[in-house]
């Protein structure tokens, strides 16, 4: 199964922007868990949310691009703050939120769907 990670710098233009980037990282934080569904004797798991990852350019979809399957997301990385930890000036909200997300592709790809464009 095929491992693929995606970063991003999100740097607000205020404090007030850092509210919406709080809720992009409570998404992908709810979105990387499972759900419990049983507590008994047994634990029982719902698998997480599974993305379906595409580029896409001016054109449509780029086809200059492997193609990726079904993922689950398996890893959520933030850092606060950028190389140098700031805030904004009379809040606590940091200037900069560097987040990192790694998918693991949750279908086995053969060599008919390498041939597709996988």
């Amino acid at each position: 199964f095929r491992e693929f990670s995606f970063s991003y710098q999100l740097i607000p233009h205020d404090s007030g922007d850092q509210l919406n980037i709080l809720k992009i990282i409570d998404f992908f934080k709810t979105a990387s868990a499972p759900e419990q569904i049983s507590a008994g004797l047994f634990r029982i798991y719902e698998i997480p949310f599974v993305f379906s990852i595409n580029f896409y350019g001016l054109n449509g979809e780029m086809s200059h691009i492997n193609k990726i399957a079904k993922c689950a997301l398996t890893s959520v990385d933030i850092k606060y703050g950028g190389d140098r930890f700031n805030t904004f000036a009379g809040t606590d909200a940091p200037v900069q939120t560097n987040i990192s997300l790694s998918f693991k592709e949750i279908e086995l790809i053969t060599k008919t769907e390498m041939l597709a464009g996988y």
